[in-house]
């Protein structure tokens, strides 16, 4: 996998704290996953290295992506501790998915963890999310990856 340029440097994620991850959301996670969480520790991108191109998907075809959530809370960026996103979303995103990353605009990257396409990587569009709709009807997500080491390949310099 391809290594991405995460700043600042966060500190590094330990085994114990992906197996509170797994324990706390009762689902394991992909390999690839796991792997890019103790190399990365999430975190904001580069900017040479944080666009997704994904054809009719977002205006231009870029998904910028923000920041990768930290799977460990950290007191000075709480809004980036993975936990909190899964607590605000639980119950507006499919139950067999992570939120892992946000955009610019709020929309999220999300990681299935069940089924056939295990670890593929799902667009969530907060825009056409539609509150009074079953959370598990994906509407509002498309896959962008099959897996995490597919999107970090294809992640491009932000065209500034």
């Amino acid at each position: 996998m391809k290594k991405l340029q995460i700043i600042p440097p966060h500190q590094i994620v330990t085994k114990k704290e992906i197996s509170e991850l797994e324990r706390r959301i009762g689902k394991v996670l992909p390999r690839d996953y796991v792997e890019f969480l103790l190399l990365g520790n999430g975190g904001s991108l580069d900017t040479n290295n944080s666009v997704l191109p994904v054809a009719g998907l977002a205006p231009g075809g870029d998904v910028p992506i923000n920041f990768f959530y930290l799977p460990i809370p950290e007191e000075d960026e709480p809004h980036r501790s993975i936990y909190v996103p899964i607590a605000w979303y639980h119950n507006r995103i499919p139950s067999a998915m992570l939120p892992i990353a946000e955009d610019e605009f709020g929309n999220l990257l999300l990681i299935l963890l069940a089924g056939d396409d295990l670890g593929a990587i799902f667009f969530w569009d907060h825009e056409n999310e539609g509150f009074d709709s079953d959370p598990d009807d994906r509407h509002n997500t498309h896959i962008v990856a099959p897996n995490l080491g597919d999107l970090v390949e294809r992640l491009e310099p932000w065209p500034h």
